[in-house]
């Protein structure tokens, strides 16, 4: 099974390297890429970052939503409405913590 941890390489996310270590050490492969590559790919699990995720890309994978933060301003309150409402929905969301 592999996973895919996607970013449009904007973000310092150390966190992948700990998911990989981690998720290799339990048999799985990981990959890292940006939103580009991943239908060429296909992994069973696509684990995004956001920013924006407007639409799957491979359909019946299992689709991860991991929010490290809170949009940045000028305009965060409507920015985060925006992706509420144009994101597709994911099969899990993770969040950084409680407030986010």
């Amino acid at each position: 099974m592999t996973i895919a941890f996607i970013h449009r390489g904007t973000a310092i996310l150390p966190e992948i390297s700990a998911y990989q270590n981690y998720f290799e050490g339990l048999g799985y492969r990981t990959i890292e890429c940006n939103p580009d590559e991943v239908k060429r790919l296909k992994p069973e699990i696509e684990w995004h970052f956001l920013g924006t995720h407007l639409k799957r890309q491979n359909p019946g994978v299992l689709v991860i939503h991991e929010y490290a933060s809170l949009s940045a301003a000028p305009f965060a309150g409507l920015k985060d409405s925006l992706k509420k409402i144009v994101n597709t929905k994911p099969d899990f969301r993770i969040f950084q913590n409680e407030y986010t």
